[in-house]
């Protein structure tokens, strides 16, 4: 199991619960929308994301899960479409819910990721 630290959240390989938690908890911000509105989430997406994310680790991206220091998975963070050749990607993240947003966890993330 990987696991990277940071100084408010640390970082781990997403397991199957971790990704129906998400899928489950995530909180839509119709304020400030900074993704499309699903309607109809299911555990069986969650499960045929998890699967997804198994199937592209290490080769087309790497994302872990974003967790407070009690273990609680509050959302996830992604290096997307790894150029490996030219030393490239994007970076993705998700929080769950709207508490956890404006703390510093994604920044935190992220400088975690990155080192």
């Amino acid at each position: 199991m990987v696991k990277l630290l940071g100084e408010k959240v640390f970082l781990a390989t997403l397991e199957r619960e971790n990704c129906k938690k998400i899928w489950e908890e995530t909180e839509y911000d119709f304020e400030q929308p900074t993704e499309t509105f699903i309607i109809g989430r299911s555990s069986v997406n969650a499960d045929a994301w998890f699967d997804e994310i198994q199937r592209a680790q290490g080769n087309t991206h790497i994302r872990l899960g974003i967790f407070l220091p009690d273990e609680t998975v509050i959302g996830d963070i992604a290096l997307q479409d790894l150029d490996w050749k030219n030393r490239s990607c994007s970076l993705g993240y998700g929080l769950t819910k709207l508490e956890y947003r404006g703390k510093g966890y994604v920044t935190d993330a992220a400088k975690a990721i990155l080192r």
